[in-house]
């Protein structure tokens, strides 16, 4: 299996953990079986399907793309944080070569 991990980051926001790549593990649907998470959602956008998890508590939202990519975002203290995360996620283009 082909995955690339990376970091997107800004000074003073949420740190957002990535990698991409088909048949990875499904982790927010793994962590929302695993931990007390406070809000999840699914959000289907141009026949993809994507993932949230919430987890107040440890100020962390995880994301799922369908089987292509998982995100996990640190930091996220404030409604603000949320959206910008999930904004962020679901603007990522899976069709584009990497």
């Amino acid at each position: 299996m082909d995955t690339s991990k990376g970091v997107i980051w800004k000074d003073g926001g949420p740190r957002i953990d990535y990698e991409i790549g088909f048949g990875g593990p499904l982790v927010a649907k793994d962590y929302r079986q695993t931990h007390k998470s406070i809000w999840s959602t699914t959000v289907r956008v141009r026949e993809m399907s994507f993932d949230f998890v919430l987890d107040a508590d440890q100020d962390i939202l995880l994301a799922t793309i369908g089987l292509y990519a998982n995100f996990k975002a640190t930091g996220v203290k404030s409604r603000r944080d949320v959206s910008e995360v999930m904004l962020m996620i679901m603007t990522y283009d899976i069709d584009k070569p990497r």
